[in-house]
């Protein structure tokens, strides 16, 4: 949240206001802190919280490190990584690694490792397009295991493929 405090005690009339601008390049370490604003001196510490707080059409820039997290991407943005890695999003087991929505059009997924694991045949997916089109994923590594641990789910809807997707773009993943 945010937390404004006043330190002028001279009484104002009328309204005033603040304008609250999203950054356009958010940054994530896993030495950082999710009530950080999120900048390369004061990354967030979740990729989640870092994709909550960037402008659409941002960056998500993401350090080395293993993030225990699914992250659910709602809006169109770049999720990358950031210096030297590994950057991994590894879930917890039967969870899926990124999800991305209709409102995720025109993202780009690039230079991330996503692992997932599953265990008593409950599916779960490294990527899920989810209804999202138009998405390129650049140098992404994806490791599965387990009996229904998929990579990419590229069918639409989670009810069946009625859906579809379309201009999906994969490079050197």
């Amino acid at each position: 949240g945010i937390v404004i405090t006043a330190t002028d005690a001279t009484p104002k009339t009328g309204a005033d206001t603040i304008d609250i601008t999203a950054l356009s390049d958010i940054y994530v370490a896993i030495t950082g802190n999710d009530s950080s604003a999120g900048t390369s001196g004061e990354p967030k510490l979740t990729i989640q919280a870092a994709v909550n707080a960037v402008a659409t059409e941002g960056t998500v820039n993401v350090a080395a490190g293993t993030y225990a997290e699914t992250v659910t991407i709602d809006k169109k943005l770049t999720l990358q990584d950031w210096g030297v890695g590994p950057q991994i999003i590894n879930p917890a087991q039967n969870n899926n690694g990124i999800v991305l929505t209709a409102n995720a059009d025109n993202s780009t997924i690039k230079g991330l490792k996503i692992t997932t694991s599953n265990n008593s045949g409950v599916a779960n997916l490294a990527i899920n397009l989810s209804d999202a089109n138009d998405v390129t994923i650049d140098s992404v590594t994806i490791e599965t295991s387990g009996d229904t641990s998929m990579g990419i789910w590229l069918c639409g809807t989670s009810d069946g493929c009625a859906a579809g997707i379309t201009g999906l773009t994969v490079v050197k993943s």
